[in-house]
This record gives structure tokens, C-alpha cells and sequence, in this order.
């Protein structure tokens, strides 16, 4: 039993990976202008450390500028 519900997590764990070997810039939520100059550039798919680097990214800068934004920031 454990060691099927191991191998049900490997394979989970190699889905997620295969996934996100798959997405493009435009599915992680680049800018139009940013993926006209990739485009230009060749470069089609992003690594896998961008793959999760950039989603983190913006999320940051999004939180950052809603939070300064807030009626609630007496800064």
C-alpha cells in the first residue's frame, strides 16, 4: 500500500513537472511588449528556474503595488 501510494506521488510530482516544462512566457503572465522582444531574441520557452522565479515575481510586484495603493497605508 505504501508503495503504491509512493508511486502515485512520483508520478504527481513528474506531471507537475511536465506541465510546467510546457508553459510559455505568455502563460506565466509576461508582458505583451516583453514577449514581442523574446520573440525577437528566439527565445520561446523559459527555463524552468524562470518557470517558477517569474509567477513568484509577480505576485510580489502586484501585492507591493496594491498594498502602497491601499487606503490603509498611513506611510
Amino acid at each position: 500500500m505504501a508503495e503504491t501510494k509512493l508511486k502515485e506521488t512520483v508520478q504527481e510530482e513528474e506531471e507537475k513537472e511536465e506541465e510546467a516544462d510546457n508553459q510559455s512566457f505568455e502563460e506565466l503572465g509576461v508582458d505583451a511588449r516583453l514577449l514581442r522582444a523574446l520573440q525577437k531574441k528566439g527565445i520561446e520557452k523559459p527555463t524552468p528556474i524562470q518557470g517558477v522565479a517569474i509567477p513568484l515575481i509577480l505576485v510580489t510586484l502586484l501585492s507591493s503595488f496594491t498594498f502602497r495603493n491601499s487606503p490603509f497605508n498611513f506611510t
